[in-house]
């Protein structure tokens, strides 16, 4: 009798364990959203302190990435701290060195990292038109993405979770 109940609890455990392990990784869709808005609303700060208020780039960067925080708001703030210190470094290589460095920690495509590193290309090499331009088309192609991935999350966040319950009740009945 002792064993069986053994059984059945380590059972049920294990069924727990895989549905916790589906909960996770669904979870990484809504944090890919999340960063992409975070994204998207520290590109719209920066653009309104560029060109409305006529911030220098260093401080529209850091503004944002206080106020955006988290991990995109760390690459904001890192790299205008290095543009600041390092005033001969190009940014486009500060920016993509940034992004390169914490691109494990984003939930988001290679392909939205691809874009967001593009976007580096032009920072500080133009007036404030080419900048607030550059700013406002990065915007738009990030929304695009985010649409994306809030797609990707619907067709796949609820099988995640899914499959990882039944992979941990298969398990279970595997071992009994």
């Amino acid at each position: 009798m002792n064993i069986m109940f053994l059984k059945l609890a380590c059972s049920f455990v294990l069924s727990l364990g895989g549905g916790y392990c589906g909960i996770v990784m669904a979870s990484r869709y809504d944090t890919g959203i999340t960063q992409l808005r975070n994204f998207i609303s520290a590109l719209r700060m920066m653009d309104f302190e560029i060109s409305m208020n006529n911030t220098v780039l260093v401080e529209a960067m850091r503004y944002s990435g206080e106020a955006v925080g988290g991990r995109v708001g760390r690459v904001f703030l890192k790299c205008a701290d290095e543009v600041e210190n390092s005033p001969g470094e190009k940014v486009y290589d500060t920016w993509c060195k940034y992004i390169e460095k914490y691109k494990n920690d984003f939930c988001i495509s290679e392909s939205d990292i691809k874009m967001v590193k593009e976007f580096g290309r032009s920072l500080g090499s133009g007036d404030r038109t080419e900048e607030s331009s550059n700013i406002k088309t990065t915007i738009l192609r990030l929304e695009l993405a985010e649409d994306n991935a809030m797609k990707k999350k619907s067709q796949n966040a609820k099988l995640y979770r899914s499959l990882g319950f039944v992979g941990g009740i298969l398990i279970s009945v595997l071992l009994l």
